[in-house]
């Protein structure tokens, strides 16, 4: 199934970030994805971030799974994964 095919249909897809110390440039991430008008969720894994990184996305609106220290990226890939296939996606997307 190609991409614009999935959103033609109105299904929803989840976008996963992780994210570890990134105040400064989450918010710009979440909304240059927002813009693209797709029906998504994103989820940010705050990765043991120690700034604002999970305030920022949250206020954002996104879905934020924080882990208690930094795990380094694929555990916070897996960590946005399990989150993600609880809302039954048709597709993820890893950034």
């Amino acid at each position: 199934m190609k991409l614009f095919q999935l959103f033609k249909k109105k299904e929803k897809a989840v976008v996963v970030i992780p994210a570890y110390n990134e105040e400064e440039v989450i918010g710009r991430t979440i909304d240059l994805i927002k813009a693209t008008k797709l029906p998504l969720d994103i989820i940010v894994v705050n990765d043991g971030s120690t700034d604002r990184t999970a305030s920022v996305a949250k206020e954002k609106g996104c879905i934020v799974v924080n882990l208690p220290k930094n795990v380094g990226k694929a555990n916070a890939f897996l960590a946005g994964i399990k989150e993600a296939l609880k809302l039954n996606p048709t597709a993820v997307v890893t950034l």
